[in-house]
């Protein structure tokens, strides 16, 4: 299939390569003659230069033959703009990243099929793993019904040194699967007569709210943190700290950028913000790092 992604920064890139590796046949349109070569030479991949909300430009980059279009600028009017123009040039589907809220509402009609915001949902991602301390990654679908969880199997876990096939058979209710198990590095698909062992990187999937019960399988105590220290001050730092806080939890910001600690203080009402270097390590300590659950790393985000 086809694919046409506008916008070659850190998610367009990414989408680029994975999109790539399974096989898709993938253009990339960016105005940033560096980030085309780039990419050209790194990946598997067609990359033209030029804006991608131009119609010339699409059909440079063989639009015509694309069954989809993501636009993933840091541009919300070009993202738009580029899903408009691929539908009247007769592309299927079409994907905008568009981060302005009153920017989301009948975009529809501009030709928008689905809208995605990768920070605000990374966000969300960051706020499971903070309230699931010991889950080292929570992804949601369904509405939230259904989980895929990730941890690594402790000492002594009751699934650990036992074949799949095994536990099954020690569980009542089986509510859930183990559908991957990485193992030093190298990732294979779980099977009955696997075996997990202590370290593995296991990923399940579950009911949601069968979470809870399957963290002690991994010989994990999920344990929801009460205060968090955050460094950065970007957009997703913003938007993390507002859903923690939120969410019941402490949040102390720093970052040594003083107008964008003087925005956080002003977007995000009960985060203690901090102006300063977050890799001083005085500064760290006076601020409490030692007592607080987790550090979010945000810079440059």
């Amino acid at each position: 299939m086809r694919i046409v992604i506008v916008g070659a920064g850190a998610v367009g890139s990414h989408l680029a390569e994975r999109l790539s590796i399974e096989g898709q046949d993938v253009v990339v349109i960016d105005n940033d003659p560096y980030m085309v070569d780039q990419l050209q030479s790194s990946l598997d991949i067609l990359a033209v230069q030029g804006n991608g909300a131009s119609p010339s430009i699409l059909e440079a980059a063989g639009i015509d033959k694309a069954e989809l279009l993501i636009a993933v600028t840091s541009n919300d009017a070009v993202n738009v703009l580029a899903c408009h123009a691929a539908a009247r040039l007769g592309v299927p589907r079409k994907i905008a990243r568009v981060e302005d809220s009153a920017l989301r509402d009948e975009l529809q009609i501009l030709g928008v099929d689905v809208v995605i915001d990768p920070e605000e949902q990374l966000a969300k991602d960051l706020l499971l793993l903070v309230t699931e301390g010991g889950i080292s990654e929570h992804a949601t679908f369904g509405g939230g019904s259904l989980s895929l969880i990730g941890g690594f199997v402790q000492k002594d876990a009751p699934l650990s040194h036992m074949s799949l096939e095994q536990l099954r058979n020690q569980v009542t209710e089986w509510d859930w699967l183990v559908t991957a198990i990485i193992r030093g590095g190298d990732p294979f698909v779980a099977r009955g007569e696997s075996i997990v062992e202590e370290g593995d990187h296991v990923v399940i999937a579950t009911k949601t709210d069968l979470v809870e019960d399957l963290a002690p399988l991994l010989g994990i105590t999920i344990h929801k943190a009460k205060r968090v220290m955050v460094f950065g001050a970007g957009r997703l730092a913003r938007i993390t700290a507002n859903l923690l806080c939120e969410n019941g939890i402490g949040v102390t910001l720093i970052d040594k950028d003083e107008a964008a600690t003087r925005l956080v203080a002003d977007q995000c009402q009960g985060v203690i913000v901090v102006h300063g270097d977050p890799m001083d390590p005085d500064l760290l300590r006076s601020e409490g790092v030692e007592s607080v659950d987790d550090v979010l790393a945000l810079t440059k985000w």
